[in-house]
This record gives C-alpha cells, sequence and structure tokens, in this order.
C-alpha cells in the first residue's frame, strides 16, 4: 500500500505546507467551511469532491456549501471541479428520488452513485476497504467508485 502522511492545515497560516513528492493530497474537510480558510484550500485543489447522502439535510447543507463555493474566483473561472458524489444511496427509496431531484434542481448529476452497503463498516472495522477484497460482490462495489477515480486521476488505466 502507499504511504499515507498526515497534515494539520487547521490553521490558515500553515496551509500549503506540502511535503515534497506527494503524489495526491485529499483534503478532509466541513462542508461548513467558508471565508478565507475555504478560499485558501481551494487555491491548492485540482478537485472538490462532494459526498452527500439522500437525506434533506445532506441536500440543504450542499446547496449552501455549492453557493459558498461560488465566491471563490477558481471555481468561478472553472479551475477546480466540483464533483459530487451521491452516497449511502438505497435503490427505489423515497430518499434516492429526492435526491435524484435534487440533482436535477441544481443541474448537475454526480460523478458516481454509491450504494448503501453493510460491508464498508463491516471492512472498516478490520481496518479494510472494499479494494482490498477481490470477490464478486466487492468488485460490484468497486466498479461504482470508477467514475470518480476516473475523474480524479491522471492515468485511469485498469484499476480493476
Amino acid at each position: 500500500a502507499a504511504p499515507i502522511q498526515s497534515l494539520d492545515w487547521r490553521q490558515e497560516k500553515s496551509i500549503g505546507d506540502v511535503p515534497k513528492n506527494i503524489e495526491y493530497l485529499i483534503v478532509d474537510a466541513p462542508g461548513a467551511l467558508s471565508g478565507e480558510h475555504a478560499e485558501q484550500l481551494v487555491s491548492e485543489a485540482q478537485a472538490i469532491i462532494t459526498p452527500l447522502q439522500p437525506s434533506f439535510f445532506d441536500t440543504e447543507s450542499t446547496r449552501r456549501f455549492l453557493k459558498h463555493l461560488q465566491d471563490i474566483k477558481r471555481i468561478r473561472k472553472g479551475k477546480v471541479q466540483i464533483l459530487l458524489l451521491a452516497n449511502r444511496v438505497k435503490a427505489n427509496s423515497a430518499s434516492s428520488k429526492d435526491i435524484q431531484d435534487f440533482f436535477q434542481k441544481i443541474e448537475q448529476q454526480p460523478v458516481a452513485w454509491i450504494s448503501e452497503r453493510t460491508a464498508y463498516a463491516q471492512l472498516a472495522m478490520h481496518g479494510l476497504s472494499i479494494f482490498d477484497k477481490t470477490q464478486k460482490n466487492y468488485l460490484a462495489m468497486q466498479e461504482q467508485w470508477q467514475p470518480l477515480l476516473n475523474a480524479i486521476v491522471d492515468d485511469p488505466s485498469a484499476w480493476f
């Protein structure tokens, strides 16, 4: 497995201090992030991945977050991808219909639809992910992530 390093960018003055030879930098930030701190993080980003679950609270907070992002110059100029990720979606449920309606209203479809599966939590308890497994049911789950991987990885050839 690739080594993972942690960075503490909770303070604005530390943003941008990245060790050399970092291939990918993933910043996990709260959706309520706004203002100068958000602008500094976006200045380091090539893409913003916004996962949201099919719930009123997620769709409303995502709507506000997307509105705040439009205040950032790099976003308005199209220099940073905004990728929405429909997460923990139960097929044919009322909440699934609601989140589909949300995407239509904002005129942006998610880059991927990830199903609700207990396997994620079960594997996480053992320090594993679906990408550590090769059984057929895990391969189907991995395929759901392929569109997101294709969107953010420079060479998306043969992930699975």
